[in-house]
């Protein structure tokens, strides 16, 4: 890799995370209808037409089409064209920065982005991204154990496993102390293992920064959102009751972790 042009690397890793960022832009779409992301080839989401082969490169098939499908002219998605751009770049910041733990923070930043996405859309975290990040993570540590701040092996491994206990064990029994007062929902189980997530590849300090800076995120968007809507729209908003996504803002306090 050392004889490789950083340029023609760069744009070789923008082009892999632009591919990945469009299959998970696929997940995003299909795993919360629990629809299987192993179709045999790739079909319209409105009329199940197979698509081209020639319209799935990524960035340039969605300028190509417009933002609309080429069978029945229905809008695809902005945030497919978001997705590749998005993963293409971070693919290519992550190993200008990180270089050696390139793959497991890329790795790391994809399920924070599904998580993200279907968090945002459906109040709801897929399990396919959470328990197979727990996983992953706690193999992932052990051949980076510097991601859990040892420099062992078996010791990373058994650090990232018991970041996950305690992560979710913790914000558990927190959620289960405050609805028991409240006597209500306060926080949805797949929050619980999106922490376990970020603690298998990140350690237990970083569940806890998440956490703190997760719910400032949260407190200063919907107080924004609210007086907004007051300000501008003229209309009382009451969060009361309503469905009011949390994974979003421990994703961004989990990127915020590993960057900063």
């Amino acid at each position: 890799m050392a004889n490789i042009p950083l340029s023609v690397l760069a744009i070789f890793i923008f082009v892999i995370g632009a591919c990945v960022g469009s299959f998970l832009s696929v997940c995003i779409e299909r795993w919360p209808k629990e629809e299987s992301i192993l179709h045999p080839g790739s079909h319209c989401p409105h009329c199940k037409k197979k698509i081209p082969w020639y319209f799935n490169f990524p960035i340039i098939g969605w300028l190509s089409l417009r933002g609309k499908t080429a069978c029945c002219k229905k809008r695809i998605p902005f945030r497919y064209f978001v997705s590749e751009i998005v993963l293409g770049l971070m693919a290519v910041i992550l190993l200008l920065r990180f270089e050696r733990l390139f793959l497991p923070y890329f790795i790391l930043f994809c399920l924070l982005w599904v998580a993200f996405w279907t968090d945002l859309d459906t109040c709801l975290i897929p399990d396919e991204i959470t328990l197979l990040g727990i996983t992953l993570g706690i193999l992932i540590s052990y051949f980076f154990p510097v991601l859990q701040e040892q420099d062992e092996t078996f010791a990373g491994m058994m650090e990232s496993a018991k970041a996950v206990c305690l992560s979710m064990g913790g914000l558990f029994a927190f959620i289960s102390f405050a609805e028991y007062f409240l006597k209500r929902e306060a926080m949805g189980l797949g929050d619980v293992k999106l922490m376990g997530c970020i603690g298998a590849f990140l350690g237990i300090k970083a569940c806890l920064f998440s956490l703190f800076l997760g719910s400032i995120f949260g407190t200063l968007v919907l107080f924004a959102y609210k007086y907004a809507m007051a300000i501008f729209f003229k209309k009382r908003i009451i969060l009361r009751n309503k469905c009011i996504p949390f994974g979003p803002f421990l994703s961004a306090g989990a990127l915020v972790y590993f960057f900063v």
